[in-house]
């Protein structure tokens, strides 16, 4: 039997969270994108109400978007299943080592189905502004004691470092007050402390968040790459990399 918190059953608690951040009606369009969001999908919502996939979207993201948007009815329970594979990309290739070793501006483009449920749309926008990971774990389904911990490793310290600056002054990430712990320059964790929903609806909301503040968040990284190109950037001590992020978010962001 698979534990979940308070001994409340799977689909129970995907009902739950599910209700807790989308509004819509069930069964129409947008509940559907909303859905399609809380699971991870990058969705953008115009000013006519249409929702667009985004472009750094993968090929399999493509057509599993247009599968569940072809559905009158979807299995919400069977989305959120947990993902297939363990990591996000293959951290142990040297070339993932360092967020400004080139000019990559964007983390690894991964399929929402290869991510945890309750997590992927966190990554998903993470990596949009170019914060590199290379495992996330939801401990949704797992065997493990109730309070255990979700926990983010990134494929280098400068993404942690970039992480730490959008959680300590953006303000608007602020609000939610994820626990986030960080630890050994690569490594953040999450206790869940039997705040399971509780910390999914937080992690929800500021992926939201993220992607659509992205275009400014992208910008600040372009700041810092550029700042860094040619001076040693992957000698830098963690406090110079930090500072130069806090600065350039403040200078992108204004406060």
């Amino acid at each position: 039997m698979i534990r979940t918190e308070n001994t409340i059953n799977e689909k129970d608690f995907i009902d739950q969270f599910i209700n807790e951040v989308c509004n819509a009606l069930p069964g129409t369009t947008e509940y559907i994108h909303e859905v399609l969001q809380a699971r991870g999908f990058l969705l953008d919502k115009k000013a006519d109400g249409d929702f667009v996939l985004d472009n750094f979207s993968t090929k399999e993201d493509k057509e599993k978007y247009h599968e569940y948007t072809s559905q009158n009815n979807i299995n919400i329970y069977k989305m959120f299943q947990k993902g297939e594979i363990k990591s996000e990309s293959c951290w142990k290739d040297k070339k993932w080592k360092s967020l400004f070793a080139s000019n990559r501006m964007h983390g690894d483009r991964v399929d929402v189905f290869k991510l945890e449920p309750f997590i992927a749309c966190y990554i998903k926008p993470l990596a949009l502004i170019g914060v590199h990971t290379c495992s996330s774990c939801d401990r949704w389904q797992k065997d493990e004691h109730i309070n255990d911990e979700m926990h983010i490793i990134f494929s280098d310290r400068y993404s942690m470092l970039w992480l730490r600056v959008l959680n300590e002054h953006f303000d608007k990430l602020q609000d939610f007050q994820i626990p986030f712990v960080y630890s050994n320059g690569q490594k953040c964790i999450i206790p869940i402390h039997n705040q399971r929903l509780e910390i999914y609806k937080k992690l929800n909301f500021a992926g939201k968040i993220i992607y659509k503040n992205y275009s400014n968040l992208y910008s600040i990284k372009h700041k810092v790459i550029t700042v860094l190109k040619g001076k040693g950037k992957n000698g830098k001590p963690n406090n110079y990399i930090y500072e130069l992020l806090k600065d350039a978010y403040i200078n992108v962001m204004g406060n």
